[in-house]
């Protein structure tokens, strides 16, 4: 039955896992109802494994939660639950299955990479919870899964996706009156195409598939496969709330899987608040609108919003910097939330808190935003090489507060003395560079020094009455160390500011 087991967090398809990751902060809630016909492979001599014409239907409900902990990783849990199960009267074969939770289902999903290049890895493991299970053995075996996944869109409109995994199953001793054989080891494959239908909904078209590794003791490797073709649609009902409903049936073949099944669910969306930066998190798509027009309000509120927000922007458009440097960006209109991806050039990009970090050689970069109706806009950024200063101060007397960009009392007189020597030269320009020691992760260590790069930049400007464009804020992190970071005082000297000072 679990061929058909909905995604974690209910983003673009049905079964086939996003590599797009949930919001941060947020949490997903969904829960499916399933009907399903005649799923049973039962053999009525197990010698010569003939197949018995096995009728039975039975109804499941599955219970699936995702939390957002990172902009890039989200870890989820689903509890598939059996309800109801009646065999075919008039069958000389019977096969009884408990009712209640069978699997409890945790795992994670990370995304890694950004634009073109983002997947998503998977990593799960089925508890299972019913003993004498002819595909698990007497005793209870878990099963541990591994999935890639990969998404992608042509002109916002059409998302496609497609998985790959690997499933380890360790199946104990077979029960005496099994009427069928264990599952070992299996390969797993599926693909989903999601496409606008109306203003609020799209239609959904999946394949599901699953081939054992080593098909023994079954002699055909159809009857340890499954095969699956799913048709559904998703509607935004509210905001935060979206409709699955649909159906599967196997593709010409009898499988492990249901002849056909139908289900409906909820995935409803919302966020608790922890976390200091939630107010600034737009929500989770919970279906992406059609992109031929404008999305109806669902409330007077959201009425009022989309009328002012049919136009998309995103600002700064063109922006010229050095090597290193930020870019922090604002986005105004469209249809929230909005994907923030880097199609040309490299560096990085930070979607939860929009900002580009140039990358520390010259070239081009092209910033795109998507929002969930499909329109986009784009940014072009030209990152260039500083030119030779007349002069290079290192500021390695400075001192600012453990873990901020605040600095302490003798750090601020420096800066006066920095400044008084300069109200005697014509400065034309500055560029403050931040640098750090090698200990926390380099985004980290980019986003502190930058930061106090700013504070040292506030200071010039007030004190040499300088514009906002003569003097430049850059965060190298730990990208340019002047000596070792194996020693304490190595690691002294690497933690300064730079001053690149022009004169006219």
């Amino acid at each position: 039955m679990q061929t058909f087991a909905p995604n974690s967090d209910g983003l673009d398809f049905i079964t086939v896992h996003t590599s797009r990751p949930l919001t941060q902060g947020y949490f997903a809630l969904g829960g499916h109802f399933t009907y399903a016909k005649d799923h049973l492979v039962v053999f009525s001599d197990l010698n010569t494994q003939k197949r018995y014409d096995y009728h039975h239907e039975l109804v499941e409900f599955d219970v699936d939660i995702a939390y957002g902990l990172t902009d890039k990783i989200s870890a989820f849990f689903a509890a598939p639950t059996l309800l109801y199960q009646r065999s075919a009267a008039g069958q000389t074969e019977h096969v009884g299955i408990s009712k209640g939770v069978h699997t409890y289902r945790p795992g994670l999903k990370w995304t890694l990479g950004s634009g073109p290049y983002e997947f998503a890895v998977l990593a799960s493991i089925d508890i299972i919870n019913a003993a004498n299970s002819p595909y698990t053995g007497v005793t209870k075996s878990n099963i541990y899964n591994l999935e890639l996944a990969k998404t992608f869109s042509l002109r916002g409109k059409v998302t496609y996706g497609i998985n790959a995994g690997y499933r380890w199953r360790t199946p104990t001793e077979m029960p005496s009156d099994a009427a069928m054989f264990p599952l070992h080891d299996q390969v797993t494959f599926s693909f989903g195409r999601s496409a606008p239908l109306f203003e609020k909904s799209r239609w959904v078209l999946e394949g599901i598939f699953s081939l054992p590794v080593n098909k023994s003791p079954y002699k055909n490797t159809v009857d340890a496969s499954s095969a699956d073709i799913l048709l559904g649609f998703k509607h935004r009902l509210m905001r935060n709330l979206n409709l699955d409903w649909g159906g599967t049936f196997e593709p010409g073949v009898d499988t492990q899987s249901p002849r056909y099944r139908a289900f409906v669910g909820l995935v409803y969306y919302f966020n608790p608040g922890w976390g200091s930066n939630q107010d600034r998190v737009n929500p989770p798509p919970p279906v992406p609108p059609a992109a031929n027009g404008a999305a109806e309000a669902e409330a007077a509120q959201d009425e009022a919003a989309a009328t002012a927000s049919s136009t998309l922007t995103l600002t700064p458009e063109n922006s010229t910097v050095w090597e290193g440097m930020f870019v922090r960006y604002q986005v105004h209109g469209g249809e929230p939330p909005y994907r923030f991806i880097l199609i040309a050039g490299s560096g990085r990009l930070n979607a939860h808190d929009l900002y580009y970090k140039a990358p520390l050689q010259a070239e081009n970069a092209v910033i795109q935003v998507t929002d969930s109706s499909g329109k986009s806009k784009s940014a072009n950024v030209s990152v260039k090489t500083p030119p030779h200063p007349n002069e290079t101060i290192h500021m390695r007397n400075l001192n600012f507060i453990f873990d901020t960009d605040i600095l302490i009392e003798a750090s601020k007189a420096e800066i006066e003395r920095i400044v008084n020597v300069f109200r005697k030269k014509r400065v034309s320009s500055i560029i403050v560079e931040g640098h750090t020691d090698n200990k926390g992760s380099n985004e980290y260590n980019e986003v502190l020094s930058e930061k106090r790069a700013q504070t040292v930049r506030r200071y010039l400007i007030r004190g040499l009455n300088l514009t906002e464009d003569q003097v430049s804020a850059i965060g190298f992190g730990e990208a340019r160390p002047i000596d070792t970071n194996a020693t304490a005082k190595g690691r002294l000297q690497n933690r300064r500011v730079d001053l690149k000072v022009y004169y006219n």
